[in-house]
């Protein structure tokens, strides 16, 4: 899987080069792809895309935390309703990583 998201990551860095944001859906234009910027099809193909993408992204967390879940399962042996509030403040944080995160920080082209 990490090598999935290492390649996944440079072959972004390959396309968008130094003008890549951290947020991956700001990435395609509105108008890219399918036709001249501003026809339909180009409006049309970036957001098909956006959509797509955000689907990916969204259906990946699941997964994802699905395989943590497991993991701390196995490492950290707890009863039910301990292991059920663990996956509970686990997931909370996350959240709240996500909710206070600015992506204009991370971003290496606006970085000061």
């Amino acid at each position: 899987t990490a090598l999935v998201f290492v390649g996944m990551m440079l072959g972004g860095r390959a396309a968008f080069g130094e003008a890549a944001l951290p947020n991956v859906l700001n990435n395609i234009p509105l108008g890219g792809g399918g036709g001249s910027v501003g026809s339909v099809g180009s409006v049309v193909g970036g957001s098909l895309a956006r959509l797509g993408t955000g689907v990916a992204i969204l259906s990946g967390f699941p997964l994802m935390f699905a395989g943590f879940k497991s993991a701390l399962d196995a490492a950290v042996p707890l009863e039910h309703t301990h292991r059920t509030f663990a996956q509970v403040v686990v997931l909370a944080a996350i959240g709240v990583c996500a909710a206070v995160a600015d992506d204009d920080a991370m971003s290496p082209a606006t970085a000061k």
